[in-house]
């Protein structure tokens, strides 16, 4: 087996989900779980984007510094 189908099947291997034929409904992985859940698994889907885009290690950036705005809109009922 080379390195290269060697690192595809690790990769298999830590797939979470199912394959599915095309036109099927997809899985749904994270109905059972709560925001902080969700949240943690985003942020592990992340943490592998940023790996496999060799990008690693993340930069620590507090919760201060993100980027944005905060914002008022008032409505307008009519």
């Amino acid at each position: 087996m080379t390195e290269r189908s060697e690192r595809a099947q690790r990769r298999r291997e830590s797939w979470v989900g199912e394959v599915t034929e095309p036109g099927t409904a997809e899985p749904a992985l994270y109905d059972g779980l709560s925001a902080e859940e969700r949240l943690a698994a985003f942020a592990a889907l992340n943490a592998r984007a940023w790996t496999t885009a060799g990008l690693l290690p993340l930069p620590p950036l507090p919760r201060s510094e993100w980027p944005g705005c905060v914002f008022f809109m008032p409505r307008q009922d009519g």
